[in-house]
């Protein structure tokens, strides 16, 4: 199955350079064909990534919307959260959606049968959490008033990873005000991707006689990181989907020769080498390169995955105060928000409209005079 799965995807990759007539019918039909032997692994994240190729492909097909429900519906019972339940909802509605405008296809009402059961055995969403903030005092009119300035105030100091890990106390319980064992979650995000960051950056691997390979930069991670109690159980929860990692190579006595940049996808709670994904678009020139590049290709996921472990250790370990500290942690510069994302891709729109309007002026003073250089 594993040498079926790589086949696809080199079929997949190929259609990318082809030319030819229903290149994106012929897509789909891989993208679908690589979700039913995803799916048959087991490999959930991989069939909701291809999913998402065909739905962008054709956001009416059906199956596809299918196998990213069921998937994302398991996803969300083996690792339990509000978001991953409301993933899953979210999956569900397209799905059936889909359903509802599609003309004619065989199997329909089975698709929407299975897509309605999963809809109806997803769990209720946790109740929202009642607002804790408190009135303020309306502003009172001085008269007169002195101020002592004799001693300044000390600075308020932000959390640093160490407060967080450092932090002694007895271990996370539900709270007081959760008498009938409800849900409760803490987000955690940026004091995880802050640390995950600093354990990645410690970490470095021997790849030939005198070079070395350093992860020495973490940005760009979608994803998150939740403490949560529920029924007086504790679950420390992971789930960086996406990231980028800056790499460099150095010398025996840690000069950089070379650098890179790769992509890490799926590392998350509990997951190991085989779960891991590192692409990179290095490109080997020497010996050195190319030793660089067979540890990106074969040994790196081992090494992040070691690092995935060190970090799940701490996590875990964390007490009730270290979990508050880490609660009020500064915001992280490397994650990436649905805000930053929609901002580059407007960037992006912004700056490929302004290059196609001075190739448009550019051909239109040539074509009126074609002795005339353009030059922007």
């Amino acid at each position: 199955m594993a040498d079926t799965i790589e086949q696809l995807k080199d079929k997949l990759q190929a259609l990318e350079a082809d030319s030819g007539g229903n290149k994106d019918r012929k897509k789909l039909e891989v993208a679908l064909e690589l979700c039913a032997a995803l799916a048959a692994l087991d490999m959930k994240r991989g069939v909701v990534q291809y999913a998402d190729l065909a739905i962008d492909l054709d956001g009416d097909c059906v199956p596809a919307h299918c196998f990213r429900a069921e998937a994302l519906q398991a996803m969300a019972q083996q690792r339990p959260s509000s978001k991953a339940a409301s993933k899953a909802a979210k999956a569900c509605a397209r799905g059936l959606a889909a359903c509802d405008r599609c003309v004619a296809l065989e199997g329909l009402s089975g698709y929407r049968a299975r897509l309605e059961s999963m809809r109806s055995a997803l769990p209720p969403p946790p109740p929202k959490k009642a607002s804790t903030k408190s009135s303020a005092r309306p502003p009172q009119k001085l008269d007169n008033a002195v101020v002592d300035l004799s001693e300044e105030r000390p600075r308020k100091v932000a959390v640093t990873t160490t407060d967080v890990r450092s932090a002694g106390g007895a271990p996370l319980r539900q709270s007081d005000w959760n008498k009938k064992d409800t849900w409760e979650e803490r987000d955690v995000t940026a004091w995880a991707v802050e640390r995950f960051a600093e354990l990645l950056k410690e970490a470095t691997t021997r790849v030939g006689p005198d070079l070395h390979v350093r992860f020495w930069d973490l940005r760009r991670v979608k994803g998150d990181a939740q403490v949560v109690v529920f029924q007086r159980k504790v679950k420390f929860l992971f789930d960086f989907s996406c990231a980028e990692l800056e790499w460099v190579a150095e010398d025996e006595e840690g000069s950089a020769l070379f650098k890179g940049k790769a992509t890490l996808r799926d590392c998350a709670s509990g997951c190991g080498a085989d779960d891991l994904e590192l692409t990179t678009t290095f490109s080997p020139k020497t010996e050195p390169h190319e030793a660089v590049r067979a540890f990106l290709k074969k040994d790196a996921c081992r090494a992040v995955a070691a690092v995935a472990s060190q970090f799940e250790a701490e996590f875990v370990a964390l007490t009730g105060d270290g979990v508050g500290l880490a609660v009020q942690f500064p915001k992280s510069k490397r994650v990436l928000t649905p805000e930053a994302e929609a901002d580059e891709r407007r960037v992006a729109a912004e700056e490929y409209e302004r290059q196609v309007g001075q190739q448009r002026l550019k051909s239109d003073l040539q074509r009126r005079n074609p002795n005339l250089k353009v030059e922007f």
